[in-house]
This record gives structure tokens, C-alpha cells and sequence, in this order.
């Protein structure tokens, strides 16, 4: 039998509403054993303590039973969300709360870009900007040649600036549905689901379902998780051809990979 590791913590939330709090955890195989004081956990035997977490709070991992493999590849282009965010390799992303903060980190990634590379982002939500809607003039501010589409945060919605319209040839008259008009008779930037979306995607080099099928994608998956405090987690949308299963299997079956994928 393995031996027991018994962690102390400030305080240990343990979702028993009989016993809501404690001090101590002990853990036997990855699984946890016990609760409750010392004195009460020392009678399931010999065991080493564990201080690294007395000063913290200790609580259940959460349960994501809906979520996506590309929120870890995701990170690859510019996040321009309302809210805070943490990147997989830790770096915080404060959320931009205006239209004026939205353009400013798209002209501040447009800067770092090659002369051919398309300036993509994501996590924007209208939502929270209700002055007016996003369009392409304002991404026409941003770069009236370089191909932009920004990803809102939903994935059901896509805002891309005219040189993005122009490689999909979307004009006027069109009466596709799916692609906004404005007060002018012509696509004003906004595309509305995969159909009207998936154009300038295939154009753009956006493939959402890639961002979760590449190693990298995989071990950054793991680690927002981690970050936020999942610790199993479903992916809902998923081909699950072979050669995904075995690479998935061999990042996930590590011992270091932080999460339980389902």
C-alpha cells in the first residue's frame, strides 16, 4: 500500500454539509482518504505531513461538463474579451472595456505582425459595449489592407473589416443570411454563424476544431483548467479520429497533466 500524505491548510472546504470545514486532508493513491483534524486522520495510520498548503484554502475541483479543446489553442490569437483573463502561461489579460480599449489592443497586435500575417482575435462580447455595435469601419482604423476578423465570444459571431469582406466577396445584394447589412446597402463587418463565418475562416487559416488537436493545444488546454480550478473536464465537440486518440491519450495519461479529460 502507498503511504498516506496528510495536507494541513487554513481552511479545507469540504462540501459536507455536516462538517463544512477542517484543517486536514489526508490522501491515499491520488484519492482523498480523510478529513478532519490531525488527531482524527492519525488513526487511519503512518503518514507523512504536508505544510505546503497551511497557509491557503484547500476545496474541490470544479466539474466542466461542457467545454472545448480550442480554449487552450484559442490563446494563439489576441484576446480582446470585457473580462480578466489568465493566459495558459500565466500572463493576465486585463478585459477591455470600451470600443476605444478593443481597437487600441488590435492596433498594438496589428504592430507586431508580419506584412502577410491576418490579425485574428477573440472573446469579444457586445454585450457589455452597448453604445453601438462593432463594424468594419472601425476595423478599417485598425488596418485598411491586413485581413482582420475578430471572433466574438460566443463563436457564433465574427466581425471582420473590409479587406476580410473582400477575399470572401461578400458585397452588397447578396441576401445571404448571416451577413449583417448596414445603413448603406453593403456588409457592414458582422457575420452571423458557421455559414457566413466559415468563408473568411477557410481564407483566414481559422480552424477551430485544429486549435484543439495539436499537442500544444492539448497541454495548454490543461493548464487553463488548472488555472481556474477544473480539475475533470468533457469536450462536447469532438471527431475523435484515431490518431487524436492516441495523442490525447498519451499527453493526458501523464502524470503530469493536470486534469481528467472526458
Amino acid at each position: 500500500m502507498s503511504a498516506i500524505t496528510v495536507f494541513s491548510a487554513r481552511k479545507i472546504i469540504t462540501m459536507n454539509p455536516a462538517r463544512p470545514h477542517v484543517t486536514h486532508v489526508a490522501v491515499l493513491d491520488g484519492r482523498v482518504l480523510a478529513t478532519g483534524t490531525i488527531e482524527e486522520i492519525a488513526g487511519w495510520g503512518d503518514y507523512t505531513l504536508d505544510d505546503s498548503f497551511s497557509e491557503k484554502v484547500i476545496m474541490p475541483g470544479f466539474v466542466e461538463g461542457h467545454c472545448h479543446l480550442m480554449a487552450g489553442g484559442i490563446w494563439k490569437y489576441t484576446y480582446v474579451g470585457y473580462q480578466d483573463r489568465v493566459d495558459p502561461d500565466g500572463r493576465h489579460w486585463p478585459g477591455v472595456k470600451t470600443l476605444e480599449e478593443v481597437l487600441a489592443r488590435l492596433k498594438e497586435a496589428e504592430a507586431k505582425l508580419g506584412p502577410d500575417d491576418p490579425l485574428v482575435a477573440w472573446g469579444f462580447d457586445p454585450i457589455f459595449l452597448m453604445d453601438r455595435r462593432l463594424d468594419k469601419n472601425d476595423l478599417d482604423n485598425v488596418s485598411p489592407s491586413r485581413p482582420i476578423a475578430i471572433v466574438h465570444s460566443n463563436f457564433h459571431l465574427m466581425t471582420v473589416n473590409s479587406a476580410s469582406l473582400s477575399l470572401a466577396n461578400y458585397v452588397a445584394d447578396m441576401e445571404i443570411d448571416g451577413i449583417a447589412i448596414g445603413p448603406d446597402g453593403t456588409p457592414n463587418g458582422e457575420l452571423q454563424e458557421m455559414a457566413a463565418m466559415f468563408p473568411i475562416m477557410r481564407r483566414l487559416g481559422i480552424d477551430l476544431r485544429e486549435l484543439g488537436r495539436t499537442k500544444r493545444s492539448l497541454v495548454d488546454f490543461g493548464k487553463v483548467c488548472n488555472r481556474v480550478g477544473v480539475t475533470p473536464a468533457a469536450d462536447l465537440i469532438n471527431d475523435l479520429p484515431d490518431e487524436d486518440v492516441e495523442q490525447m491519450k498519451t499527453i493526458t495519461d501523464g502524470s503530469d497533466y493536470p486534469i481528467r479529460l472526458m
